[in-house]
Parts: C-alpha cells; structure tokens; sequence
C-alpha cells in the first residue's frame, strides 16, 4: 500500500560554467568568415575535436560516473559535482562555478517504503508487491539505492476497486466514461507509462475523482523484439521500474520560486548530472558527451584557439525532480529568455533548441 512520502527542501547543487569560447560550427552560425583560410581552420578545429572526443570517450567516463547511486541534492551527487568541478578546471576553461540552490526535492519515506497490495475482504493482504528492485550483480554492496516511487506524489494509503485506463490519456478516460459507462470516480486506476507525461497521467486521473494512480511499464512498450533484459540487453527486467516525477506545471523550475527575465544571451551546452539511481544511460550517456566536449574545447584553448560567441557549458542537479537545477540557473543569472542557442545532452545524442 502507499506509504507517506516526505518532501523536504535540500541543497541543489549545480555546475555552470563560463568560458569566452564556442565550437567551431555554433561560430559558424553567428559571424561571417573574414579570412580565406576561415572554413578549413573551423573544419580543422571540428576534426582534432571529433578524434579526440572519439578516443577518451564513453567507457571511462561512465564507468566513473556511474559506479554509485547520486540522487538530486544527495552527498555523492556533490561529490561529482566537485568532481566535474576539477576536471573542467584542468581541461583549461577560464572559469569554473559550484552555485548551490535551496529548492524543493520529493524523497521517499525510507522507514515504510511504498508498495501494493491486494487484499480480501477481511482486510487480510494476500499479495504484495517487493519493497525495492533485484540488485544487479556486482552491486550487492552499494547502499544509498532509493526504491521505486513518484517524487512529489501525494501522502496517503488509498483502498478501493481497480479500474485500468491504458495509457491514461484524455481520450482514454473519455472511452471509459462515455462510451463504456465506467465511472472512475473513488476508483484507483491503472495505467501504464508512454504516450504522455506521467504528470499529466496524474493530473487527468484528478481531474475525473480517482483516489489514487498505479503506474506500470508495459512489456509492449519498453521490451524490444529481439533484445534481451537487462543485463544481457537493453529491455527493462521483469522487477525493474521507472522512476520519474509527477509534477505537473506550467513550466519547469523550482514551484517555490518565480522565473526572471533575462537581458544577455549565451550559446548553452550541457545535460543533467543526477540520476534516479546509477543513471548508466540517462543522464551519463549524455553527461560524458558534455564532459569529453569540455576537454576538446579547452585542448583547441590551449593551442591559441579563441571563438567569436560566449558558450557556457553546465552539469545540472535536480533535472529528474524537474529540470530544477537548471531552471533555478537560468532565473538567477537571467538568461532564460535570451539565449542565443542551447543545447542539451540527456542520453547519447544532442538534442537542439533554439530560441
């Protein structure tokens, strides 16, 4: 049964990082070459980046990143900060930042953890499900693992009948209601992960009176054909859950906090640092991308290399509670309004936005 969850107010710990450069493409973008040599200088500056990001890359970087659990706002989550901190330092960037920010996390209750139950009509439980997931092997010894949960869900123990709502999208509800005649109100729902954001599951399972939300992986969407689980392959194991919050707002950040305008403008590269336990695909896929961009850029520094366009790059904290380490940046230092380009690196590809 749901067990009560604690949300407390903890450290967010967030690295940015200023440096009076960019890479040769994002100068691309921005000024027009001047020098007949210009274009293959930048293609130049691009290939010694690509061989030497190529040779350092992944392995190292997510074996080191990912060897321990490092929750938001945790000790070990600050360790790599500092960490990160270093490094960035010794790869030759001018300037290098820790800024900590007190926002609002969601842990759970570690005393009476989470779980479900079915019982009869004494009240007697006659199944349940397990307090945590199977440890992998090799990670037998590793404490400080956070079980399964919502972060920001509601207090409460909830007892009622099951209704499943697939995917809990509107028209899911909709289907149930009207054209089935099923009434979820009072009711716990069902419903399994994909299509929409598990907040908006959340929320639409408010808006009809349910009394509280079961959320599960269905092997349909998250079990490849082909693929074995984890960890021969890829597929999510038969005892793995998803992790994620369920906040729902008009807009990420801290919800204590209000958002700032901004008057400067920055080209922006970075990716969240925290994981919901060992973050081996999301963040650090993406988070080692970052880090061996950092070292490229700071080897092109070395060698009398300057850009024509200010790039921050950033390891943010608290992104799996709401991309808060990095909106409670941008609101400080005003610069949510006006960057130029950003880029954001999750999993092991980029992802582009401009703005």
């Amino acid at each position: 049964m749901a067990t009560n969850s604690r949300s407390i107010r903890s450290l967010c710990w967030v690295s940015a990082v200023a440096a009076l450069f960019c890479l040769g493409f994002i100068a691309g973008w921005f000024a027009k070459p001047t020098h007949p040599n210009y274009t293959n200088a930048v293609h130049h500056a691009s290939d010694c980046s690509k061989s030497n990001m190529i040779k350092h890359f992944f392995s190292p970087l997510s074996r080191k990143f990912t060897r321990l659990p490092h929750l938001s706002g945790t000790e070990q989550n600050l360790i790599y900060a500092e960490q990160i901190q270093k490094e960035w330092q010794e790869f030759g960037l001018d300037s290098v930042e820790m800024v900590p920010y007190d926002v609002l996390l969601s842990y759970p209750n570690v005393s009476q953890p989470n779980y479900i139950a079915i019982v009869d009509a004494q009240g007697n439980e006659v199944f349940n499900t397990s307090l945590a997931e199977p440890i992998p092997a090799g990670y037998e010894d590793v404490a400080n693992i956070v079980p399964p949960y919502s972060a920001y869900s509601a207090q409460g123990q909830p007892e009622e009948d099951l209704v499943y709502v697939n995917y809990g999208r509107t028209e899911d509800f909709s289907q149930l209601q009207r054209q089935m005649g099923i009434n979820v109100t009072g009711k716990i729902v069902i419903v399994r992960y994909g299509k929409i954001f598990r907040g908006n599951k959340v929320k639409n399972a408010m808006l009809v009176g349910a009394k509280g939300l079961i959320l599960f992986s269905d092997p349909a969407d998250y079990s490849a054909d082909g693929v074995k689980p984890y960890p021969e392959g890829w597929n999510l194991p038969g005892g793995g859950a998803q992790r994620g919050n369920v906040m729902n707002l008009n807009g990420a950040g801290d919800s204590l906090t209000p958002g700032y305008p901004a008057k400067d403008r920055y080209v922006i590269l970075g990716g969240h640092r925290d994981a919901w336990v060992f973050g081996g695909i999301d963040p650090m896929s993406g988070a080692a991308l970052v880090h061996e961009t950092v070292r490229s850029a700071g080897r092109l520094l070395s060698k009398g290399w300057r850009p024509r366009r200010t790039i921050i790059f950033a390891s943010w904290d608290a992104e799996e509670f709401g991309l808060l380490g990095s909106t409670e940046w941008a609101e400080v230092e005003y610069i949510s309004r006006q960057a130029t380009e950003s880029l954001s690196s999750t999993h092991h590809h980029l992802t582009w936005k401009r703005h």
